[in-house]
């Protein structure tokens, strides 16, 4: 119960970080970080008041979705497809925009169906997560919903992220991303957004963008993905191993995190922002968590300026 309050209170910047260190001390301990991912998402579900906000930028989901991809290495993420289109999408040469913008709609549209035919097609941790997060939206939203808020996740949170890096890491020495790249991000995030507005949007309505039957097409695709994906049965260890050493350098990280917010100040050191009713909530969620880890003598010592792992030195 502190940890979900605390990675909701906590300074936005700092939630993708508390997350993966939650899930790294949690995941040694039997299925301890799949209850926990379970309990996230139900909670996150249960406070969103539409199904467009369950992945939203700085929604918890969305980082328990980017802790989920680091911690299985996105540098092996959906691994050939995503560097496969990547690649390719690189390698349109054409001008004529039109051209260029049917060339990525066959590349999405083919990335889709090759993920849609592995017998796994995503790791074991956001397969489980899928299946908490249409279990909690199905009962609040409905079932189209449902698939909706997964295949905005997944899109926007995890596949998206990672695109950007790989395109960063296979044009290395590059002083900016190729145009290419950046329409394909723009693709996905539209694929995304009317994941759940399609069916408001009439084509040829104002607003309306060009090619929105064939985004409506990556969207029926990706549903259809999702339904083959919840076949699978969920895996209470996430499919992620994490040694003893690496659960308690992320417990320490944790510790000195919260002596920091129970200072009033970020995990880096900065004075933390926002109202005093959050400052006060992360507060509450921070002592608790200090006091569970001094029972087990961990972290003993540093106090508040100490130094947390992971952060420079102030």
């Amino acid at each position: 119960g502190s940890a979900i309050v605390l990675v909701s209170a906590c300074p936005n910047a700092e939630r993708q970080l508390l997350m993966l260190q939650c899930l790294k001390c949690a995941l040694p301990v039997a299925d301890s970080a799949a209850q926990m991912t379970k309990a996230i998402v139900d909670d996150d579900v249960h406070r969103s008041q539409v199904p467009s906000l369950l992945a939203s930028a700085s929604s918890v989901i969305a980082a328990l979705a980017h802790a989920l991809v680091v911690l299985v290495d996105d540098g092996t993420f959906l691994e050939p497809e995503l560097p496969t289109l990547v690649r390719n999408i690189n390698s349109i040469l054409v001008q004529d925009p039109d051209a260029v913008a049917g060339a990525m709609h066959l590349e999405v549209g083919a990335f889709i169906h090759s993920l849609a035919q592995k017998p796994r097609a995503l790791p074991p941790g956001l397969i489980t997560m899928c299946h908490h997060l249409y279990n909690a939206a199905e009962v609040k939203f409905g079932v189209l919903a449902a698939q909706n808020a997964i295949v905005m996740m997944l899109i926007s949170r995890a596949i998206t992220p990672v695109v950007l890096r790989l395109a960063q890491r296979m044009g290395a020495g590059a002083a900016s991303l190729s145009g290419n790249i950046s329409d394909l991000s723009r693709l996905l995030q539209r694929v995304a957004h009317f994941a759940h507005h399609g069916e408001d949007v009439v084509g040829g309505a104002a607003g309306a963008p060009r090619d929105l039957p064939q985004i409506l097409e990556h969207v029926a695709a990706m549903r259809d993905l999702v339904s083959r994906v919840l076949v699978i049965p969920a895996d209470q260890t996430l499919g992620v191993r994490v040694s003893p050493g690496e659960a308690e350098e992320a417990a320490m990280w944790i510790v000195e995190a919260c002596r920091h917010w129970s200072s009033g100040l970020s995990a880096s050191g900065a004075v933390v922002g926002g109202s005093r009713p959050r400052q006060q909530q992360l507060l509450s969620a921070a002592l608790p968590i200090l006091e569970r880890f001094a029972a087990l003598g961990v972290g003993a010592g540093g106090g508040a300026n100490a130094t947390v792992p992971g952060t420079p030195p102030r």
